[in-house]
């Protein structure tokens, strides 16, 4: 599996980050992230320039992160601004800044080349805050999986009523006579399916949509409450936010955000919620069925498998084909400088 890398990852939720380092591997990198003394986010390949001892494991003081093993400190540029050995630090103890944007709560990193990195291009999420007690419950777990196999289950929702039939518990025929398209859109793929009413007709505002942006988005709308089943007010939707990340070639980063609104529900919705959908709905029905699926598939390809498709899969193909065909358009320019390409 080829990656595209000169684009923009989600790396964490804001309050992930506090006052003590964060180590995390993404796209097969170790990286480490801090807070600097003003409270911005800086993160840096986990690794001591001095004698390579994981950064993580140190600490962050006077807004500096400080390796534990010998006392080096390096601000959010990378450079070393305190040695316990010398009254000047040593400048070719450096090290790389990776380019970040935190917004609205998510932190998003730069996996390519860093002189093309464009704060620009960084994926918009304030359209999810609707109104003004409009919150998300957000949530992060690691998928023992590949990421490509997370976006083939997201793009599918047809798959709930039988996986999700003792958690979510939809009406088993939910998606029987549902009206099912694929719409493909300049960067991205929507699956939309239109469910009817009682009488058969399909109202405006039953339908289901699951979007895939590159490299790792997957937004689910609706036009009614999907927790209720009611029509929403006008020019108000239902959105589920997805958002994966590879970890390693088998596993992956899964950030999630449900939509609520806190004016309207208890104050422990988003506890609940969050036991639910991590516990039983991911941890105990999808995360088992992917993990399943990526040992069967053993590295193989997944086309090259010969799949025998269903018309539900128009989505995910889609979605799987779209990637490809950017990872080969990457491919053919000069390779961007930055993480190492995952190959399974």
């Amino acid at each position: 599996m080829t990656l595209l890398r000169n684009c923009w990852y989600m790396a964490a939720w804001s309050d992930e980050v506090g006052p003590a380092p964060l180590a995390r591997r993404l796209l097969n990198e170790p990286i480490v992230f801090f807070r600097d003394i003003n409270g911005q986010v800086a993160a840096f390949p986990d690794r001591c320039p001095h004698r390579f001892a994981p950064l993580s494991m140190g600490q962050v003081v006077e807004g500096g992160i400080q390796c534990r093993y010998h006392g080096l400190r390096f601000d959010r540029t990378g450079r070393c601004v305190y040695s316990p050995y010398s009254d000047q630090p040593p400048a070719r103890a450096s090290l790389a800044p990776i380019p970040l944007v935190e917004r609205d709560g998510f932190i998003w990193f730069w996996a390519g080349n860093v002189e093309a990195a464009d704060p620009a291009t960084v994926p918009d999420m304030a359209f999810l805050f609707q109104t003004p007690t409009t919150d998300l419950v957000r949530m992060h777990v690691t998928q023992r999986s590949s990421f490509l196999l997370g976006i083939d289950n997201l793009m599918d929702p047809s798959h709930v009523p039988s996986l999700h039939a003792d958690s979510l518990a939809p009406p088993p025929d939910m998606f029987r006579h549902a009206r099912y398209s694929v719409i493909r859109e300049e960067g991205r793929v929507t699956s939309l399916w239109r469910f009817p009413d009682a009488d058969g007709e399909f109202p405006d505002h039953q339908w289901l949509k699951a979007t895939y942006s590159p490299p790792g988005t997957v937004l689910t709308s609706a036009g009614l409450d999907m927790l209720s089943g009611a029509a929403l007010p006008p020019g108000i939707l239902f959105y589920n936010l997805h958002v994966l990340t590879p970890e390693t070639a088998t596993s992956a980063h899964y950030f999630s955000a449900d939509i609520y609104d806190r004016a309207k529900v208890d104050p422990d919705f988003a506890s609940q919620r969050a036991a639910l959908l991590l516990d039983q709905v991911f941890g105990e029905e999808d995360d088992p069925i992917l993990a399943g699926i990526e040992a069967r598939m053993a590295g193989e390809d997944f086309f090259a498998l010969n799949p025998a498709l269903l018309p539900i899969d128009g989505g995910a193909v889609e979605a799987r084909r779209l990637h490809a065909r950017l990872s080969e358009a990457e491919s053919r320019t000069a390779r961007p400088a930055g993480f190492d390409t995952l190959n399974t």
